[in-house]
């Protein structure tokens, strides 16, 4: 498949790149290529070889070896050297039970994505699998799996519209037929156009690309971090779900950089909007 190609299981374009994940987490803040990655490399905690799911032998370092916010270069051998074929951030999560549909292995044949449901009938999305140069065979046989999910903010802003109000469409003429019909004597002029308040509603829109997602949520918690001089802000939040538990509720983390933020500092109680990267490990 074109990488570039609509892909209707996945609901999204494969990018298979991760340019514009690394700059919504450098900013300007320095040269990823001269900054940050020699450091990972002289200092980083290098993980036990394994093949991928086309035969490659693939090395991992993990920088820094624990902490909430880390980053994960992977090397494949060629020859007697190893080449580096990616890195990506690692983000500490939250764990839900998922039920893993299909998956998708990149170009590259050491990385892919992951398409699952929240429980049986919850909803649909998709995932960058950190995990997937070792999980590959267990993400494609499917079935129930207990994820850690979390998110990088692409764009990230405070949500400034919390209702709406609907004078027009399918919605405006069912309202007014119901009013109507139940309020007999009355005429359009006396029926109040309904308002629709988007203050707490949580939820995720699919985006051009897989695994980038659009969202609107409220904040439930906030944290800062520091990664390698990058001011980094951990919320909690419910990404999807209408009450406390049930299949359609999501609860992960969104990481956001200062330099996406800007200005702004999120805080407990605010709702934000924009789009996020999601990703997710087995644990």
């Amino acid at each position: 498949m074109d990488e570039k190609e609509y892909d209707k299981d996945f609901m999204g374009v494969h990018e298979e790149t991760l340019g514009h994940v690394w700059a919504a987490v450098v900013g300007d803040s320095g040269d990823f290529t001269v900054d940050l990655l020699p450091v990972a490399v002289r200092d980083g905690h290098y993980e036990e070889p394994c093949i991928s799911p086309d035969g490659k032998k693939v090395l991992s370092i993990r920088y820094p070896e624990k902490g909430a916010v880390r980053m994960r270069i992977v090397c494949v051998l060629t020859g007697d050297a190893w080449n580096i074929y990616s890195c990506f951030p690692l983000l500490e999560g939250i764990g839900n039970r998922l039920t893993v549909l299909r998956c998708h292995t990149w170009g590259n044949g050491v990385e892919g994505v992951v398409a699952a449901e929240r429980g049986e009938s919850g909803p649909f999305f998709t995932f960058f699998a950190t995990d997937y140069v070792r999980n590959a065979k267990m993400y494609a046989a499917s079935g129930k799996l207990d994820v850690s999910l979390s998110a990088l903010a692409l764009r990230l802003k405070k949500a400034s519209n919390t209702e709406m109000t609907i004078r027009e469409g399918k919605f405006y003429d069912f309202t007014l037929k119901k009013y109507l019909a139940e309020n007999p004597g009355k005429t359009a002029k006396d029926f109040q156009a309904p308002v629709l308040r988007l203050q707490g509603m949580r939820t995720l829109f699919n985006g051009p690309c897989v695994c980038a997602w659009q969202y609107r949520f409220p904040v439930l918690g906030v944290e800062a971090f520091e990664f390698m001089n990058i001011r980094i802000y951990r919320m909690l939040a419910d990404f999807t779900g209408s009450g406390d538990s049930g299949d359609d509720k999501i609860s992960s983390y969104l990481y956001a950089s200062s330099s996406v933020l800007g200005s702004y500092v999120p805080k407990p109680g605010d709702d934000i909007e924009g789009s996020l990267w999601l990703i997710g490990h087995h644990v």
